[in-house]
């Protein structure tokens, strides 16, 4: 059994924290939502390399070594869903809008 924490948001809107969740139960709840998903607080990964960061200032591009990273990022679902090994091995917060008619 899965151990899982639901609250309810301002009435409207629902919360459903799940420690440890199976990769399989993150990836099925990005496809019932909707195309954005928001990760919440991600971390530089485990295996540094894996990303790079970009800084633009007029015509000059620098490419810094980044030492440590927490950002809130939007990403499409198919994005989302393509990192799914980072996802399994560091896991993340994802807050996955459903539209409910």
């Amino acid at each position: 059994m899965i151990a899982y924490t639901r609250s309810t948001i301002f009435k409207n809107y629902f919360s459903l924290e799940i420690e440890d969740c199976p990769i399989d139960v993150l990836l099925h709840a990005a496809a019932l939502g909707a195309n954005q998903v928001t990760v919440i607080n991600f971390r530089l990964p485990r295996e540094p390399n894996s990303l790079s960061i970009q800084i633009n200032s007029g015509d000059r591009m620098v490419h810094p070594t980044l030492r440590s990273l927490v950002a809130n990022l939007e990403l499409e679902k198919a994005d989302f869903l393509a990192l799914k090994a980072i996802w399994d091995v560091q896991g993340c917060y994802a807050l996955f809008h459903l539209f409910i008619i």
